[in-house]
């Protein structure tokens, strides 16, 4: 489970990065751990700490625990859209297909599109309607502008084909969307 905070995003003076030599292994420093920091486990479950920029999260809900508790939870939308860009920290390949394959039916489809519009991605967007296609999902009516003019840009950008899954290495080409899918 990923606890995260919310912050804001960085202006570029302060997100100037250290060169990557020196970043992971010089001064001691140990290397970042991809799931986040660990912060405790409950019956046999870890949990880590990470930072978000808000800006990329825009499908965060504010819910009660009891009377005195608000916490913020990611929706089903978000949480799938997280899947694709973060597979690893969400179990890996394996959970993410059962993730969407289990979901897909329960979208909100206006909602999901929302935050495509939101995150003006089309790198996040080829891997939504990718992922929707290749499990075999019927596109909702809501989405069908969308999935044209981006398909549409696709093919006249033709951009390098990127994974279905940010960071793994996958063989077969998506042609409309240019995924490497499995």
């Amino acid at each position: 489970h990923n606890i995260a905070k919310l912050t804001e995003p960085q202006s570029p003076r302060n997100s100037a990065r250290v060169a990557p030599e020196t970043s992971l292994h010089s001064k001691g420093r140990r290397q970042r751990n991809p799931l986040g920091e660990f912060v405790f486990s409950l019956n046999d479950v870890p949990y880590y700490f990470n930072r978000r920029c808000i800006s990329i999260v825009p499908g965060v809900v504010q819910r009660y625990f009891g009377n005195k508790t608000l916490y913020r939870v990611t929706t089903l939308e978000q949480t799938l859209i997280d899947t694709l860009q973060s597979p690893r920290s969400c179990g890996g390949p394996a959970v993410v297909f059962e993730a969407w394959e289990r979901s897909v039916s329960r979208i909100n489809s206006k909602r999901l599109l929302d935050y495509l519009l939101v995150l003006k991605s089309d790198v996040i967007s080829r891997r939504v309607f990718s992922m929707i296609e290749l499990i075999g999902q019927g596109l909702p009516s809501v989405m069908v502008s969308f999935r044209s003019a981006l398909a549409q840009r696709v093919a006249s950008e033709n951009p390098p084909p990127i994974p279905l899954l940010a960071g793994m290495n996958y063989r077969a080409l998506d042609s409309t969307w240019l995924t490497m899918r499995p």
